[in-house]
């Protein structure tokens, strides 16, 4: 039985970017399914940010000893999650401090 989406899901360009540079099936396949399996589903399954970071929500999976994140905001009011960074832990926060 497949998994009703209860959010509609929004990369941006930079996230987009990311993925389709990625070469490895079974690390692109992991993305996939955390953006559009698990929080897609049910984003708040994530990590609520705090502090300067407080308007997103993290999650994250380990593959092959790395640890990748994805970042996102979720519009409750329209059932929405824009996925605003995807990459490895390493340097990920400082970059999406930049980002915001």
């Amino acid at each position: 039985m497949k998994k009703k989406l209860v959010y509609d899901v929004k990369q941006t360009k930079r996230v987009l970017k990311y993925l389709k540079k990625i070469k490895n099936r079974q690390l692109k396949r992991k993305f996939v399914d955390l953006i559009y399996g698990e929080l897609a589903a049910n984003p708040y399954i994530g990590r609520e940010k705090k502090g300067d970071l407080r308007e997103f929500y993290t999650a994250g999976f380990n593959y092959q000893e790395t640890t990748y994140r994805v970042a996102y905001q979720i519009n409750a009011d329209s059932l929405l999650i824009i996925v605003i960074l995807a990459g490895s832990h390493e340097g990920f926060y400082e970059q999406l401090k930049r980002i915001k």
